[in-house]
């Protein structure tokens, strides 16, 4: 104990009960700050724990303790480091996770008192709700970005989530459309507002966002071939973004057939007729107003 006689020390307050003391650093003040917690037990006890303070702030591990809700941590890192390290969408992700998965569950829990138990409590309750497991892998990555930034600030010490295994993800094989069922898409697509954006996803394989995102200056028409280099979402409380496609793979140039070469100059014609931008930055899938579409909105057309 000669260490924590220099460093610390400790005086029995009732039977039973202890007080610890232990210098922490100095505040912004440059004085000392010390910190005093009270043990229950034997004296043995209370040494015990402050040699572990005293072997946490030699290591630099110790954190202060706070009583701070994981509600309010979480409102700091979606404040903080979501805004500057995650696009606009991301962070809308988040927040709804948050909202619906933990606030409900954890959120006026302590942070510092987060457990792994705790942390599998929503899991649990997302999976009995039928909610699949990569919805719950979704909340999990947020989940271990928040706290591994926590401890970074020095708010943990430990992330819980570490000792916590996610749910695994079976990949399944996506069924294919045989001949009959593609040719009654395309007669599908004959009798909708947007017929010729469907045929582009069905021709190109592109996400809703990407082809809502294309714009035609990524559109050769002369090489046959197209650039996907751009998605457009609408996010509520925001409005459009657009942003990078999904993954690194996914800024791609697709070659054209010549059908789709031919639809492309539909679409530029309808346009031009219109009166509406068919060149450089200009939408290729516009509204009549020249608005551009949106992925939601093109969904709920469709009813096969």
């Amino acid at each position: 104990m000669a260490r924590a006689k220099r460093n610390g020390g400790i005086t029995q307050r009732s039977s039973g009960s202890w007080e610890i003391r232990y210098k922490v650093g100095v505040d912004e003040k440059e004085k000392v700050k010390r910190v005093t917690e009270t043990i229950k037990g034997s004296r043995r006890n209370a040494e015990k724990t402050l040699r572990s303070r005293l072997l946490e702030i030699e290591n630099k591990r110790y954190v202060d303790k706070s009583k701070d809700s994981l509600s309010s941590l979480l409102s700091e890192f979606m404040n903080g480091y979501a805004k500057i390290k995650c696009s606009p969408r991301i962070q809308a992700g988040y927040q709804g996770q948050i909202n619906r998965y933990i606030d409900p569950f954890l959120g006026d829990l302590p942070f510092q008192d987060l457990t792994p138990t705790h942390i599998e409590k929503p899991y649990g309750a997302m999976s009995e709700r039928g909610l699949s497991n990569q919805t719950i892998r979704h909340l999990h990555r947020l989940l271990r970005e928040a706290l591994s930034w926590a401890v970074k600030r020095k708010l943990l010490a430990d992330n819980p989530t570490d000792v916590v295994d996610a749910p695994t993800v079976e990949s399944k094989e996506m069924p294919m459309w045989d001949l009959p069922t593609l040719h009654r898409f395309l007669g599908i697509c004959d009798d909708s507002k947007f017929g010729d954006f469907y045929k582009v996803a069905l021709f190109t394989g592109m996400r809703r966002s990407e082809i809502c995102g294309l714009t035609w200056d990524n559109v050769d028409l002369v090489e046959g071939r197209l650039k996907v280099s751009q998605t457009l979402h609408y996010i509520n409380g925001v409005g459009l973004v657009t942003g990078s496609p999904k993954t690194e793979r996914s800024r791609r140039t697709i070659p054209l057939a010549q059908d789709v070469i031919d639809l492309f100059h539909s679409i530029k014609g309808q346009l031009v007729a219109d009166g509406l931008p068919s060149t450089g930055d200009a939408y290729v899938f516009v509204r009549p107003d020249g608005l551009p579409l949106l992925p939601g909105e093109v969904s709920k057309d469709l009813v096969f």
